[in-house]
Formats: C-alpha cells, structure tokens, sequence
C-alpha cells in the first residue's frame, strides 16, 4: 500500500474525500473486539499546543512536564496468514452449501487478501498513529521543541514489524509537529522481554493458554443459546445445509471489519446484526479477561519487565534532571493488545465487581472491560512526568492518560499523583521482578487472582 504522512486535520480531509465516512468513523456499534480501528472508538479531536507542559498546584506552584513515556499498541493492521486460510475456507464452504447466494452475490465476487499483506500495518493504522504523534507532540512541545535527538528520543519495539512500523510512524508525526519535518534519524530497539513478556514463559502457557479449565467461560459461551442462535441465523440468512461453526462466526465478522478497514466495504458486516456482533464480541471478551486480565495472578505479575523499565527511565530522569546531564525525554514503547491488556490488569483498571462468565452476558452489557472500547488498535497508556521545583523525587508528580484521556492511577486522589506515591503502589512489579522464576513450570500456581 502506497502511504505518505499528512497533518491530521490534512488526514481527515484526505479520508473524506477519498472515501465515505465508513472507514474512518466505522460501523454501528463499532464492537469489533481486536480488531476495532482506534478512530472508530475516539474523536478525532485536536489540542491546544503546550495543553499538557503545566499543572498549577493549590497552592499556586507550578509543575512543568519533564518527561514523556508511552506505551501503545501498533496501528491497524492487516490479518494473519491463517486468518486468511480461514477466510478462504469460509467462502468456499458458502458457496458449496448455500442456496442464497442469489441474495449474496458479493460472496461470490469477494477476493481474499495477498498472503503478502498479512500482518501489515494498513494505511488506516499509519493514520491512527500519525495523529497520535501530532497529539501529544502538540501538547507537549515546550517539552520536544529544539530538545529531539537520537540522545533524547528512545523507540522500542517488539520483534513484529507491525510494532516497528508503528513506532517509526507516530515518531515521524511527534518529530514533524514539533520540528516541522517527519525525522527518520532513530530506529527502535527490539526488546521482547519488556513488551512480549508471554513469550518464552511456559508457566503461562500450562496455566492459562492450553489449560481448558481456565478458559472454560469461553467454550460455555459458545455453547450457549446466545451464540447458538446467533450461529442458527447466520446459517439460516445463507440458507445454508451444513450448520455453521463457531469459527465459521468469528471468520465473517473479522472479514467484516477487515474489509471496512481496508476496502471501505460493508457487505460481509450484513450478515451479522448489531446484537449478533454484541454476543460475539463478548465471546471474544471471555477469552481475553481469563487469559490477559484477571484470569490468574501471573497474568499482572509477569508484566514487571515492563514497570521496571518503565520507572528505571523515570528514576533515571529524576536523577539527571537533578545533577544538570541530558537524559530521554520521550520513551516510546510499541508492543501488542495483549501488552496493553496485561498491563491494564497490572495497574488495576477495568475490573469489574463481577467477572465475565458465560452465564452472565446481560447484565455485563455495560461491563468496565470492553476489549474494542478499551484496546482498539494503537490503543495507548501514557504517563507525563511533571516537576514542582525542587530536585528530589518527592517533588514529582504522576499524570496517566489511557486513549488520550486523563485517568486517576488506582490508588491515587487526583489525576496529578505524587511520583514516590504511585511507585509504593507499584512496588512489587518494580523492584521484585521475577520474571524467569515467574515463567518457569517448576513454579505453577493455582492461584486465581
């Protein structure tokens, strides 16, 4: 795919002249779980320059932003090789068994993506992150402006090139906000270990991913007359003579917002219902609260290579900020939606007073945890540090923001949280990281958190 970079309002301008509103605001009621484009789920909305730089304490002292760190998902991106596979098969097994294809005939004429393309950001995602990176460079550019170089920049990324792509992406955004050109002069870091934390860990492999007891809420749904039926209607509508499954289900509504996306196309997303897609996404939901969230305790505790690189850049700030030497201003971190969710879990956000179970779908509609409100593609966490004169860490304060929006950290009063506050409730992730004894089979708990 041909891609360029635009300012955002540019970009916006562009989208709407090139295609109708679909692509860039979605469909309905946008619930497409994993893949939910991040304009799809927020406004595309500016801010005023230098909105981020200061906050102004009670008793008149003034806090300055200090230092910026930043942990995103990638941007949109294109399906997997086997989600592919499975779109293929799905088609063809239409085609065999339906006898309303004359109601359809887009199934017939439908391609399927180049196995080229798999995984790759899309030009919807390379527009989510140049937005993003013209956001906080503009409310922050006291902080960046004359002070970007490979010495105060720092980009990391995961072994997938989609995180690497997305990091390039939002710094060229950030960099032409703030210098008014797109630089190219830094490269992320690869460090799995800080941002797949999953991988290479057995223990959580046992204890959650190939364990049928932790994921049994997920089968249950499926096996529920909520999903039944949405399976029924579908092979019904399709006239089909072979039931569908529940792989047949997820397939079409992932064609469906892949398609939307990509090719600004709707016609997969009629065969699926607002409420039909609503029990889907909750399906989808299930496996990622027991298997990301608050499933198991080592879902939160494994994600400390991440807190601790996370406050060793702050410590590291304070410290040098202190004796007067140069030290990163802007931590970039590009990980996946499992980094996001994990973490989510680690810092306490979106945890319902009940969990989600497959008996329990209708009264968890307005559920906290909402994988396409809260996780969408380049869904972010982003923390500014702020000085209040003063060199020693307890004149520091704390600033969270999720999606762009100001959130109080769990235990804090204010969105403003002394620093030495926020790190005492953190303590355990930072300064008793496990990690290796975490991950290994010799330590498999049954704890469930």
């Amino acid at each position: 795919m041909a891609y360029f970079l635009l300012p955002v309002t540019m970009a916006i301008l562009y989208i709407a002249q090139t295609c109708n509103a679909d692509m860039l605001t979605g469909q309905g009621n946008n619930l497409f779980g994993h893949k939910c484009s991040y304009f799809w789920r927020f406004a595309n909305t500016t801010i005023k320059t230098n909105y981020l730089m200061q906050y102004v304490q009670m008793d008149g002292n003034i806090c300055n932003a200090m230092q910026f760190n930043y942990i995103s998902r990638h941007g949109a991106r294109m399906p997997e090789t086997d989600d592919y596979a499975s779109f293929g098969q799905l088609k063809t097994k239409i085609i065999e068994h339906s006898s309303n294809l004359l109601r359809y005939p887009f199934i017939q004429r439908w391609q399927n993506y180049r196995q080229s393309t798999h995984a790759h950001v899309e030009d919807l995602g390379r527009w989510e992150l140049h937005f993003l990176g013209n956001f906080f460079g503009s409310g922050l550019y006291n902080l960046f402006h004359g002070n970007i170089s490979p010495a105060t920049m720092k980009l990391t990324a995961t072994e997938r090139q989609r995180t690497q792509t997305s990091s390039i992406e939002f710094y060229k955004a950030l960099s032409k906000r703030v210098t008014g050109k797109a630089l190219n002069d830094i490269h992320p870091v690869v460090n799995n270990t800080m941002l797949r934390y999953w991988d290479n860990c057995p223990n959580y492999d046992l204890t959650i991913l190939k364990n049928r007891t932790q994921m049994q809420q997920q089968y249950a749904f499926q096996n529920s007359s909520y999903f039944q039926n949405v399976i029924k209607s579908v092979t019904r509508k399709l006239g089909m003579n072979v039931s569908l499954t529940p792989d047949d289900i997820k397939a079409m509504f992932m064609i469906c917002a892949t398609d939307l996306a990509v090719r600004n196309n709707t016609d997969w997303c009629s065969l699926q219902t607002e409420t039909e897609r609503e029990i889907i996404n909750y399906e989808g939901d299930l496996e990622d609260y027991y298997s990301l969230l608050y499933g198991h305790s080592l879902i939160r505790e494994m994600t400390c290579p991440l807190w601790q690189d996370l406050f060793s850049s702050m410590d590291d700030a304070i410290s040098k900020h202190k004796s007067g030497e140069p030290y990163v201003l802007g931590n970039f971190r590009f990980g996946h939606s499992d980094t996001i969710d994990t973490f989510y879990s680690a810092l306490g956000l979106y945890r319902d007073s009940q969990p989600l179970r497959a008996d329990n779908f209708d009264t968890m509609k307005n559920r906290k945890f909402y994988e396409s409100k809260v996780t969408p593609f380049s869904a972010n966490i982003a923390f500014i540090l702020y000085n209040c004169g003063g060199s020693g860490a307890e004149n520091y304060l704390l600033k969270m923001m999720v999606n762009n929006q100001p959130v109080t950290i769990p235990g804090c009063d204010s969105d403003f949280c002394p620093y030495l506050k926020v790190r005492g409730i953190y303590r355990s992730y930072i300064e008793n990281c496990k990690w290796r004894e975490l991950c290994s089979v010799k330590t498999i708990s049954q704890i469930v958190g």
